[in-house]
């Protein structure tokens, strides 16, 4: 669940059950206030009528009074002034009125009857001097008449009773008094007497028969809650009741009339009631909806905002963890709270990252520059050691030459075997080091390795020792190159530290399933290993200084590698030594094998390694291969060693002329540099595979190149490389990379290589500053190819001083800086390793924008490439060229030279150039081959062949 959910779903729970709460409470509370509001409206209005009623009879008891007290009664004559009184009749809104004498007869004075009521209670109540308020009465003579009330008030002089007043008044007025009173929505009002009797009320009916409900309920049972309601009423003083009356239920409240024997009810139908309280429940679900949205979307702004900067710094740290992140994405929340405080610190941190990655970077980047400058600039010199060795080892027949020679081509591997070790240890650094399991020959293994020790104890007096389980099986599973490596480690340590005696090898095995565990032990008498020191040995870059080791060479790698490769392979590296007296190495591997094996056998040590091997299978004369390297010593040394193949080679060397002969030509391989100028390898094999037709895309294209550091090797897989071959090329790789892409249809019997003699190269000049034999070894160790190289230096590097002579400021250190690269990888060609240093440190300076250094150089620079020029021409004069009898240049041969160039044939136009130096040419031909040549070195072969026509046509 996200952290938005976890803080969303509480909150708007708790809004809910808040909600819910309140509304409950609001329902309960508000149907009460709703009944409460009705009840006090419904007493207020009983209230009201009830006084209404009360101020109406005692006006009319009033206005009687009034009339008693001015009427001269001792001499009136009965109905002498009944027509005087009939305006005071009509204020009294009676329907009839009386004189009552002392002895009860009653004068009717508007229709002029008399009437004896000495009988009655209310006269006999007046005559004694009280105001009497009959009840209400029904006249039995004339039902249809109604009821009506009577009032009588005593006719006094001189405080003595002389007789009385009586006034008639309907009960409808009161009717009239109810009806105007508005009780809410259908509610209405009635009056009953003491008997339970119906004195007023809207329905006329129930009045004029003076209807009962209790004496009614004994005979309809349906009126008994209107009964027992009346009942109540009748008892109590004021108070309320519901009950049923026509099917509806009845809400009343009932209050006495003051002063009199009546109760005023006032009653309203309960579904009114509802509809008030359902009204107001409706209002009050509306408010409640109303308060959960809004306390939902509260809620939504509160769990967004503590979950958007979560989310945020999770989404940067995924992106940071999956090594794609981007260290510039900032929170940016500047808010004051802690929130706003986490965000702060997490850009701040984000910050110091971004600064702690950017240094890592910054130093993994110069580590892996200088481990492919490193690479680059070693194996390429190494590529013409072991290339020229080999070369030279096939056609020397001298034994002595053969000697010399194998101990050239022992020292390069060597110097590459150390080189080796660097790479190998950053790959184990990084946790990058692959191991490639294939099926190998453990006696192949084995004879390589004893045939490399018993090489360098050839001069020593130590005896080699084997001691090999023969039962072992003969076919292994495994990398066989880093079980070799292993192998090799722990002998040449042995041999580096043992000046006499023996150098042991020991293996045996066991056996667990479809696995074996081997157990290499190498033990020697050499100077041992003190106690202390011991678990340094593994340690990197570390060397035990002890006596009688200072002198050996080694890069302090071999055990840390063979310790870590040993654990690769899921075993481990032990040692036991006595200082003095020797050491005890014992590697364990673990390899897989067959369970149907054959047994090891013996080992002699004495068979030639299979790496050494010089035996070509196969010639292909049918098949055609171009090879790509802007450096004519690797092309030759390629062209050397696949002599043996009789192959139809083409070689280039720029990625464009490649481009462009591939479109030409069908080749069956195509051996493609890395580094090259302008278009390089990759750049060049990406151009070919876009070509349309499928040979484009399916012919072979082989890496070459130097740079042997870590992650390379998928690179060209991935740039469109069909393989990848690591200079300085090694036969039986590329006999291997042969093998494996060339078309088997057009392979024939393969030979061994012959055997030829050749002189060897001698220089007979010296030049001051200059390594004479790291210049004749760069240019493939012809003397004759070196004094060209240097004439083409002066006459390149002449020029290119004219160019220098301004001094560098801020609008040309970009053009100084291209002059000193070329200057750079011009005077290392020619062995001025000094003063090519120096020409590096000018470049990097004018690519950086370092003008103060530059000037502060550049004049001594000038001054010693000067000087330098001075000292080749001196030293190479064209006397000592080798001179022809014929001394004019042949014609056929520029136009062999001007075919080669339309067809970009380096090997062919370096040959003809080669042979123009026997001639002497006259000053206009002199000027052509010196364009000529120009053009070569700056790989513009289209306009030295147009020269060339131009100059063939005149």
């Amino acid at each position: 669940m996200t952290i938005f959910k976890r803080i969303l779903i509480p909150i708007c729970l708790l809004i809910l059950l808040l909600s819910l709460s309140l509304g409950i409470l609001s329902l309960i509370i508000s149907g009460r206030l709703v009944q409460i509001d009705i009840e006090d409206d419904l007493s207020n209005q009983a209230e009201l009528a009830a006084t209404l009623v009360s101020s109406t009879i005692h006006s009319r008891l009033d206005i009687l009074q009034e009339l008693a007290n001015r009427l001269p009664i001792r001499t009136m004559d009965r109905g002498a002034q009944r027509e005087s009184w009939q305006n005071d009749i009509k204020r009294l809104g009676a329907e009839d009125f009386a004189l009552v004498y002392k002895d009860g007869t009653a004068a009717y004075i508007l229709d002029g009857r008399t009437r004896d009521m000495s009988g009655s209670e209310h006269i006999k109540k007046g005559l004694r001097g009280e105001q009497v308020l009959s009840e209400v009465i029904l006249d039995e003579a004339d039902p249809s008449a109604g009821p009506f009330i009577e009032y009588v008030v005593p006719v006094k002089v001189n405080n003595a009773v002389e007789g009385l007043l009586l006034a008639r008044t309907s009960a409808v007025i009161f009717s009239g008094i109810i009806k105007k009173i508005k009780i809410r929505n259908n509610g209405y009002a009635y009056l009953i007497n003491r008997a339970g009797q119906i004195v007023a009320h809207r329905q006329y009916s129930l009045v004029n028969n003076l209807f009962s409900p209790i004496k009614a309920a004994e005979i309809d049972p349906s009126i008994r809650p209107l009964a027992k309601m009346i009942e109540t009423a009748r008892r109590q003083r004021a108070g309320q009741a519901e009950y049923r009356y026509e099917d509806k239920d009845i809400f009343c409240v009932f209050t006495p009339v003051p002063d009199y024997s009546l109760t005023l009810i006032v009653a309203v139908e309960k579904e009114v009631i509802m509809r008030e309280v359902t009204g107001l429940r409706n209002h009050i679900y509306v408010v409640v909806l109303v308060y959960m949205a809004a306390g939902f979307l509260i809620a939504l702004l509160i769990a967004r905002s503590i979950s958007r900067p979560i989310n945020r710094t999770m989404s940067i740290l995924k992106d940071i963890s999956e090594g794609e992140g981007n260290f510039n994405r900032r929170l940016d929340i500047q808010s004051r709270d802690e929130i706003g405080k986490m965000a702060h610190y997490f850009d701040l941190t984000l910050e110091k990252i971004k600064l702690l990655r950017d240094s890592a970077e910054a130093a993994s980047l110069a580590k892996s520059k200088f481990l492919a400058h490193m690479s680059h600039e070693i194996r390429t010199p190494m590529n013409a050691i072991i290339g020229m060795s080999e070369l030279a080892e096939r056609s020397y027949g001298k034994p002595d030459g053969r000697e010399y020679i194998t101990a050239i081509k022992q020292a390069g591997k060597e110097l590459l075997y150390i080189i080796n070790s660097i790479l190998d240890f950053s790959k184990i650094e990084s946790g990058n080091l692959e191991l490639h399991p294939a099926p190998y020959e453990l006696a192949s293994l084995l004879d390589d390795a004893l045939n490399i020790i018993q090489i360098r104890l050839a001069d020593n007096p130590i005896k080699l020792i084997t001691e090999i389980d023969h039962k072992l099986p003969a076919i292994m599973t495994g990398d066989v190159t880093r079980v070799r490596q292993i192998l090799l480690n722990l002998l040449s340590n042995a041999v580096k530290f043992t000046r006499k005696g023996f150098v042991k090898l020991g293996l045996s095995g066991e056996l667990e399933g479809d696995t074996v565990k081997l157990r290499f032990t190498v033990a020697d008498s050499g100077i041992g290993i003190r106690s202390e020191d011991i678990p340094k040995l593994c340690g990197e870059f570390v060397r035990i200084q002890e006596k009688g080791a200072r002198n050996t060479e080694g890069t302090g790698l071999g055990l840390a590698i063979t310790r870590s490769l040993c654990r690769e392979m899921g075993g481990e590296l032990s040692v036991e030594s006595e200082f003095g007296k020797g050491s005890v190495f014992t590697a364990t591997i673990v390899q897989g094998y067959s369970p149907n094996f054959k047994p090891l056998g013996a080992i002699t040590g004495k068979t030639r390694s299979r790496t050494e091997s010089a035996v070509t299978r196969f010639t292909a004369p049918t098949a055609r291969i171009l090879i790509v390297d802007d450096v004519a010593s690797n092309l030759k040394v390629a062209e050397g060693l696949l002599a043996p193949y009789k192959l139809q080679i083409d070689t280039c060397m720029s990625g464009a002329e490649a481009v462009r002969l591939v479109k030409e030509n069908l080749y069956d391989i195509i051996f493609m540099d890395h580094m090259m100028p302008e278009m390089d390898g990759m750049d060049a094999t990406a151009a070919i595979r876009k070509m349309e037709k499928s040979y484009f895309r399916e012919v072979p294209i082989i890496a070459l190149t130097a740079n042997a550091v870590l992650g390379m090797r998928e690179l060209f897989l991935t740039k469109g490389f069909s393989d990848y071959l690591s200079k300085p090329i090694e036969t039986i790789k590329l006999n291997e990379i042969i093998e494996r892409w060339l078309p088997k249809e057009k392979r024939a019997k393969g030979e061994r290589l012959p055997e030829t003699s050749a002189a060897p190269q001698t220089l007979w000049f010296d030049i001051e500053g200059v390594d004479m034999k790291q210049g004749l070894a760069m240019s493939g160790g012809s003397a004759k190819n070196y004094r060209e190289v240097l004439t083409i230096f002066c006459r390149d590097a002449g020029k290119r001083l004219e160019t220098l002579q301004k001094n560098p400021d801020g609008e040309n250190l970009a053009f100084f800086a291209s002059q000193m690269h070329a200057l750079t990888s011009a005077l290392g060609s020619i062995g001025a390793a000094n003063l090519s240093a120096q020409a590096r440190r000018l470049e990097d300076a004018g690519n950086r924008g370092d003008s103060a250094l530059m000037r502060e150089e550049i004049d001594g620079f000038r001054t010693k490439l000067a000087a330098l020029i001075r000292s080749i021409r001196s030293a190479v004069p064209p006397e000592h060229a080798e001179r022809a009898e014929d001394s004019s240049i042949d014609r056929e041969l520029l136009l062999k030279l001007k075919n080669a160039l339309e067809k970009v044939r380096i090997r062919e136009i370096d040959a003809i150039l080669g042979k123009f130096s026997a001639f002497s040419p006259d000053a206009e031909e002199g000027k052509l081959l010196s364009s000529v040549e120009d053009y070569v070195l700056a790989s513009e072969f289209e306009e030295a062949a147009a020269l060339l026509k131009k100059f063939l046509q005149e």
